[in-house]
C-alpha cells in the first residue's frame, strides 16, 4: 500500500505543457463524482469515476510531467495539464480511495 501511494506523490511542480481547461473541468468533475476504482502503477493511474467515466492518465516525470497524457471517457489529450490545485485534489481522492 505504501508503495502505491508512494507514486503519487507530487513534489515541487514545474510546468512543461499548456493548461488545458477541457481536462480541468472533465477531472475535477470526476473528483468532485468521488472514485469507484483504481489501479496506480509506475506509468499509468487507471481507474472509473462515479460519474461513469473511465480514465487512463501519464503517472511519471511527477516533478514536470505527471497526467500530461491520457484519456478521461472520450476525451484524449497529450502535453496538456489541468490546474496544480486540481492536480493536487485527484491526488488527495486518489490516496484516500487507497487507504479506504
Amino acid at each position: 500500500m505504501r508503495n502505491l501511494i508512494a507514486r503519487l506523490k507530487l513534489g515541487d511542480l514545474a510546468f512543461n505543457y499548456k493548461y488545458d481547461p477541457a481536462l480541468e473541468g472533465l477531472l475535477s468533475a470526476g473528483v468532485d463524482s468521488g472514485l469507484v476504482k483504481l489501479k496506480v502503477t509506475d506509468l499509468y493511474i487507471e481507474g472509473v469515476f462515479s460519474n461513469g467515466n473511465k480514465f487512463c492518465m501519464w503517472n511519471a516525470n511527477k516533478h514536470y510531467a505527471w497526467l500530461k497524457k491520457g484519456e478521461i471517457g472520450e476525451y484524449r489529450w497529450k502535453d496538456a495539464r489541468p490546474s496544480a490545485h486540481t492536480m493536487l485534489r485527484f491526488r488527495d481522492a486518489a490516496v484516500k480511495f487507497l487507504l479506504r
